[in-house]
C-alpha cells in the first residue's frame, strides 16, 4: 500500500510539484497525497526502520524537520526585539500597538508556516523509501523514469508548439521546452536525473553488461538531447556529469575499463558534433559563451548583505522575497522580481542563519561519509545506492545556481535519493545483527496500526488546510481600488481592518498591507505624527508596491519634498508602471525652478526610462513645459551631462509645431563642430547618417533629413567607409515628394543650391527633379537650373549642377523638398547624390 501511495506522490508531484512552493491548489493536492501517505508509511514499519538508522541520520532528519518549527515558537518580546534585523519589524510592530507580544524567530511566520508544510511530501516519501525492499526500489526508479519520459514528451509538444500547447506556467520560459515546470533549468535538472536513474535501472535488471552499456547509452543519450533542448547551461553541464558519474559507480567502480571510457568519448563526440548542426543545440552552446553576463552574479552581490544583517538566527523561512525588498536600491529596481537568490546555500544562511548552516554541514558529511565508503567498497550499498548519491550531488550543483528544493518535484525526488542511500548503507550495515521485515498490508497488525494512524492523516489533512487558509487569507480581505489616499472613499469597517492589522502581524514586512492601514486610517482622521510616522515606515518598506509609490508621491508633494517625489516617480517608472501618467508629472517637476536639476541629476544616472522620458511628446505642446525642456538642455549642457540628439528630437519638433525655429537652428548648429556652424543646411553631405542606427533613422528631427520610402518610391541614404550619399529610385509616376529638410536660410537672403551628384552621367536624371523652398502657409518658391558650361566660371565641375530660386522667399528658415516632376511617360530615374549645399551668390 505505501509502494502504491509513493508512486502517486511521485506522479503528483510531477506534475503539480513543477512551480515553487505557494499555497495553490496544486500545491494542496501534493500534500494532501502526502498527508495520507504518511502514517501509511508508519504502519508499513517507516519508523522501525527510522528508529535502527545511525543516530546522526536520525539527528540531521529530525533536525531538517523541527527547523522551521522553532522559528515559529514565541519568544519574550526582550529576547526577539534583540535579534538581528528586527528594527523594522519593530517599527511595524509599534504601529500596530503590538511590540509587546511574544513572536518568533521569523519575520513571515506564515511564509515559515507554509515552508514547514512544504517538507510533508518530501518528508513522507523518505520515511516511504525506508519500507522498500530491493524490488520495491527498482519498481519506484522504473516509475521515476517512465514518469520523466513523460515529461520529455510534455516538452517536446511545448517546443514543437512554441507554447501554444500544454504550456502550464506563464513565464518567461514559455515556448521552452519545460515539460511540468515553470523553469526550464529544473527541467534540465529532472533530464539529469532521469539519465542517472535509467542507466541504474537497466544494469540493476540486465544481466549481461555490454547489453546493459548498450541501451542504457541510448537512454542517457535521449535525456541528453532533452536537456539539449532546454537550452538550460546548468541541465546540460549536470546531464553530462550525470551520465559520466553514473556510468562510472555502475560499470567501471573499481577498475578502469579503457575500451569502455574510450568508446564512450567517441560515441559522445560524435553526437556532440551531429546535433551541434541543430540550431537549438547551437543556441544552447551559445549560451555557454554569454556565461560573464550571467544575472545570477548580480543577484548573489545585492543579496548577500541580507547574511549579516540577520545573522546569526536567520529571518526566517520563507522571508527572503519579504526582506530583500527592504534593502533594494533605487537604482537596482526594474520590472523584473527577485524572487530567489538562485543560490541555495546563500538563501539558506539569510533564512536559517548559523543553524541552518550546522545542519546544512552535518548533512554534507553524513552523505559524503555513505558515498565514500560505498565508492571504497566498506560499505554494502545496493544497486541504487550510489546512483542515488549522483543524484544527491546533482541537486546539490545545481542549487548553487538555482532553487531546485523549492519545488516539490526535486524536493520529493531528493528525500527519494536519500532515503534509498541511507536505507541501503543502513541495510547492509546491520543485516547481520538486525533484521527487520517490513509490515505487509494484509498482516492484521498492520492494518490496525493504519486505522489508528488515520486520526493523524485528519489532523495533517487539517494543518494542511490550515495553511493554505492563512496563507490565502488576504485574499479574503476587500481589495476595491481603496487603496489609493487621493482616491476620495469610505473607510473600511473596523472588522476589516483588524484583520488587516492581523494578517500585517504576521507579515510586517508586507507592504501593501500596511499601505491599506495607512489609507484608512487617513480617512478616518489621524495626526499628523501618527501620518508621518506610517509614511516614514512605509518608505522602508521597499520600492514595489505601486499604490504606495503613489501615496508617498502625494505625501511627499503634501510637504513640498521635491526630491522625494522624484524618487518615487523613478520608482514607479523603473517597474514600468503608469508610464503615461508618470512622465507628465515628473516633467511638472521639471517646470519647476528647483526641479530642473534634480530631474538632469536623475536622467545623468541613465535610468532605463530616459528614453521614454525623452520621447514623450504631448505635454510639450504647453509652451511652459516646453520652456522647461529647453531649460533642461541648456542645464544638462552646462554641467557636461550628455544628451543626444535623438533625444532632443521629440522637444525640436514640438518648437516646429509651435513655429520656433530659430530655436532649432540654435539647438542644430550646437550639435556641429564649430568651423561647420555656418552652414545652411544641418546635414549637406549626409555625413551625420554615420553609425546612426536604423531605429534613429527613423524618426528624424527637422533639420534632419527625413526621407520617403512608398510604393515606386524607395529613398535612402547609403553610409560608407568614405563618405555617404543619398540614392534616389522613383518610377516616374504621379510627383512624390522624395526627400525634405529644413534650412537654416533668413528671409531676404539669396542663396544657390550644388547638386553634386556621384557621376556625370547622371546630372541628365536631375531634369526629372525639381528642387523647392516652402514656407509654411505660402506659396513654394522653386529652384531653376543654370546652364552647366564649365565657361561660366571657375565654380562649375562635371558632377554638379547648379540651381538659384525664380524668386524671394517669405520666411525663415524654409524647408527645401526634393520632388519628382510629372513626366510624359513613366520613365524611371535612380541616381545618387553626393552633397547638397546652399551658398550665397
Amino acid at each position: 500500500m505505501a509502494k502504491y501511495l509513493l508512486v502517486a506522490l511521485i506522479g503528483f508531484a510531477l506534475v503539480f510539484g513543477g512551480a515553487p512552493n505557494g499555497s495553490g491548489w496544486p500545491t494542496l493536492l501534493v500534500c494532501t497525497v502526502a498527508a495520507v501517505l504518511l502514517p501509511v508509511s508508519l504502519a508499513a514499519g517507516a519508523a522501525d526502520r527510522f528508529a535502527i538508522l545511525p543516530a546522526i541520520v536520525r539527528i540531521v532528519a529530525i533536525a531538517i524537520v523541527l527547523l522551521p518549527l522553532l522559528q515559529l515558537v514565541p519568544l519574550p518580546p526582550a529576547i526577539w526585539q534583540a535579534l538581528g534585523g528586527r528594527e523594522l519589524a519593530l517599527e511595524v510592530f509599534s504601529l500596530l500597538g503590538t511590540t509587546n507580544e511574544w513572536r518568533g524567530l521569523s519575520l513571515v511566520p506564515r511564509d515559515t508556516l507554509l515552508g514547514a508544510l512544504m517538507l510533508l511530501p518530501p518528508a513522507s516519501a523518505f520515511l516511504a523509501s525506508l519500507t522498500l525492499d530491493r524490488d520495491g526500489r527498482r519498481e519506484i526508479v522504473w516509475a521515476l523514469v517512465i514518469f520523466a519520459g513523460i515529461t520529455l514528451l510534455v516538452g517536446l509538444i511545448q517546443f514543437g508548439s512554441n507554447g501554444n500547447t500544454l504550456d502550464f506556467y506563464d513565464t518567461s520560459h514559455r515556448g521552452s521546452f519545460l515539460g511540468f515546470f515553470a523553469n526550464r533549468n529544473h527541467q534540465g535538472l529532472l533530464m539529469a536525473i532521469a539519465a542517472s536513474l535509467a542507466i541504474a535501472a537497466v544494469k540493476d535488471r540486465l544481466r549481461s553488461p555490454h547489453l546493459a552499456m548498450a541501451i542504457s547509452a541510448l537512454l542517457a543519450i535521449v535525456f541528453l538531447i532533452a536537456a539539449i533542448g532546454t537550452l538550460s547551461r546548468a541541465g546540460i553541464g549536470l546531464s553530462l556529469f550525470s551520465i559520466a558519474a553514473t556510468y562510472y559507480v555502475c560499470f567501471s567502480l573499481g577498475r578502469i575499463r579503457w575500451p569502455i571510457l574510450i568508446g564512450a568519448t567517441v560515441v559522445a563526440g560524435a553526437v556532440l558534433y551531429f546535433f551541434t548542426l541543430s540550431s537549438t543545440v547551437q543556441n544552447a552552446l551559445d549560451r555557454f559563451s554569454n556565461i560573464q553576463e550571467n544575472a545570477r552574479f548580480d543577484i548573489w552581490e545585492k543579496t548577500s548583505p541580507l547574511i549579516e544583517q540577520y545573522f546569526p538566527w536567520g529571518a526566517g523561512l520563507g522571508s527572503f522575497p519579504s526582506v530583500y525588498p527592504v534593502i533594494e536600491r533605487l537604482e537596482d529596481v526594474n520590472p523584473l522580481y527577485y524572487n530567489r537568490v538562485h543560490n541555495e546555500y546563500l538563501e539558506l544562511l539569510i533564512e536559517f542563519g548559523l543553524p541552518g548552516l550546522i545542519v546544512l554541514l552535518l548533512f554534507v558529511l553524513l552523505i559524503a561519509r555513505i558515498a565514500i565508503a560505498g565508492l571504497r567498497g566498506k560499505s554494502d550499498i545496493s544497486a541504487f545506492g550510489l546512483p542515488a548519491a549522483v543524484i544527491i550531488l546533482l541537486v546539490g550543483l545545481h542549487s548553487t545556481v538555482d532553487y531546485p528544493l523549492r519545488t516539490q518535484t526535486h524536493a520529493v525526488i531528493f528525500a527519494l535519493a536519500c532515503g534509498f542511500l541511507i536505507s541501503s548503507h543502513a541495510t547492509g550495515a546491520s543485516s547481520a545483527s538486525t533484521s527487520i521485515s517490513p509490515g505487509r498490508w494484509g498482516d492484521r497488525s498492520v492494518r490496525i496500526t493504519a486505522v489508528s494512524l488515520t486520526g493523524q492523516a485528519i489532523a495533517i489533512l487539517g494543518f494542511v488546510l490550515f495553511v493554505a487558509y492563512q496563507h490565502g487569507s488576504n485574499a479574503l480581505i476587500n481589495r476595491s481600488g481603496g487603496d489609493l489616499v487621493s482616491v476620495d472613499e469610505e473607510a473600511l469597517p473596523p472588522a476589516q481592518l483588524a484583520a488587516l492589522s492581523r494578517a500585517l502581524a504576521r507579515q510586517p514586512y508586507n507592504q501593501e498591507l500596511l499601505n491599506r492601514i495607512y489609507v484608512n486610517q487617513v480617512r478616518n482622521g489621524i495626526d499628523d505624527a501618527r501620518r508621518q510616522a506610517l509614511v516614514a515606515t512605509l518608505g522602508k518598506l521597499g520600492w514595489r508596491h505601486t499604490n504606495t509609490q503613489q501615496n508617498l508621491l502625494v505625501e511627499a508633494v503634501r510637504r513640498d519634498d521635491v526630491e522625494s517625489a522624484i524618487d518615487h516617480l523613478d520608482a514607479l517608472l523603473r517597474r514600468d508602471r503608469l508610464t503615461e501618467q508618470i512622465i507628465p508629472a515628473l516633467m511638472q517637476i521639471e517646470a519647476v525652478p528647483e526641479g530642473t536639476g534634480l530631474v538632469a541629476e536623475r536622467l545623468d544616472r541613465d535610468p532605463a526610462w530616459r528614453k521614454d522620458y525623452f520621447l514623450f511628446g504631448g505635454p510639450l505642446a504647453n509652451p511652459e513645459l516646453l520652456n522647461a525642456r529647453l531649460r533642461l538642455f541648456d542645464y544638462m549642457a552646462t554641467q557636461n551631462m550628455q544628451v543626444n540628439p535623438v533625444e532632443m528630437r521629440t522637444a525640436l519638433f514640438a518648437l516646429w509645431n509651435a513655429g520656433r525655429k530659430e530655436e532649432i537652428a540654435t539647438i542644430a548648429r550646437s550639435q556641429l563642430s564649430e568651423e561647420v556652424q555656418s552652414r545652411l543646411i544641418f546635414d549637406p553631405n549626409f555625413d551625420q547618417w554615420l553609425g546612426v542606427s536604423a531605429e534613429e533613422r527613423g524618426a528624424p528631427a527637422p533639420q534632419d533629413w527625413r526621407l520617403t520610402n512608398q510604393p515606386g518610391v524607395s529613398t535612402q541614404i547609403i553610409s560608407e567607409d568614405w563618405n555617404s550619399r543619398l540614392v534616389l529610385r522613383w518610377n516616374g509616376r504621379g510627383a512624390p515628394i522624395l526627400a525634405r529638410t529644413m534650412t537654416f536660410l533668413i528671409e531676404g537672403e539669396k542663396p544657390e543650391l550644388k547638386v553634386t551628384v556621384s557621376a556625370g552621367h547622371q546630372l541628365k536624371s536631375l531634369e526629372a527633379l525639381r528642387f523647392t523652398l516652402i514656407c509654411r502657409g505660402e506659396r513654394e518658391v522653386l529652384f531653376a537650373r543654370k546652364l552647366a558650361n564649365i565657361a561660366e566660371g571657375p565654380g562649375f565641375d562635371r558632377q554638379s549642377a547648379y540651381y538659384v530660386p525664380e524668386r524671394e522667399f517669405l520666411c525663415d528658415y524654409p524647408e527645401l523638398f526634393i520632388g519628382g516632376k510629372p513626366q510624359l511617360a513613366d520613365r524611371g530615374i535612380s541616381l545618387s547624390i553626393d552633397s547638397l549645399n546652399l551658398t550665397f551668390e
